[in-house]
């Protein structure tokens, strides 16, 4: 077993420090393939907003007054293609699982599609985004996909992958830095 060092911190915070998630609501994605058209289907439905990815399937929609929020909660007809729910920012909400690029190196260049790399993001996780450096092939010695992860996985070391009477191991690692703003639109089908 594995020793984890957990620190304690105390904050009494005010009143002002949340009072802007007051004009919040948070939406459960139905699915990532959905992601792509949210933000195009709310803009067509002159929904005015702010969003923010908040991990897991959970985004924030940050609107510019109260009756806005409620409209935009009530009326489920703008938001249920896109969400199996919306409701009222609480503190309960808290996101089960992360974004993360995940590297996939060693593999077998017969294998080298866009295809395979997806097939490997659902060995992981949920497979969201392929690199780009894969379709244009400008390093044949890493593919990434954008995987979502509970937090509670971890990556394997290794996936095995057979191919007919053969087979090769692929390594595996999640690439822990930021995900940065145009994979994040590029995701959200916004580029």
């Amino acid at each position: 077993m594995i020793n984890k060092r957990v620190e304690e911190m105390h904050w009494n915070g005010r009143a002002t420090d949340v009072s802007w998630l007051e004009l919040s609501a948070v939406g459960v994605l139905k699915s990532f393939i959905d992601e792509s058209f949210v933000v195009k289907g709310l803009l067509n439905r002159n929904i005015l907003f702010e969003f923010y990815y908040l991990g897991d399937k959970n985004v924030l929609w940050l609107f510019r007054s109260m009756s806005d929020r409620k409209s935009f909660i009530k009326n489920n007809d703008v938001w249920k293609d896109f969400f199996s729910s919306v409701g009222a920012w609480s503190p309960s909400i808290t996101p089960q699982a992360r974004l993360s690029w995940v590297e996939f190196r060693s593999v077998s260049l017969d294998c080298w599609c866009d295809d395979f790399f997806f097939k490997m993001g659902w060995a992981v996780g949920e497979p969201l985004l392929i690199d780009d450096e894969i379709l244009t092939r400008n390093n044949l010695l890493r593919g990434r996909v954008l995987v979502l992860l509970p937090y509670s996985h971890l990556c394997p070391d290794y996936v095995k992958v057979v191919t007919g009477s053969s087979s090769f191991m692929v390594s595996v690692r999640e690439v822990h830095e930021p995900i940065s703003y145009s994979s994040s639109l590029q995701w959200l089908g916004l580029n």
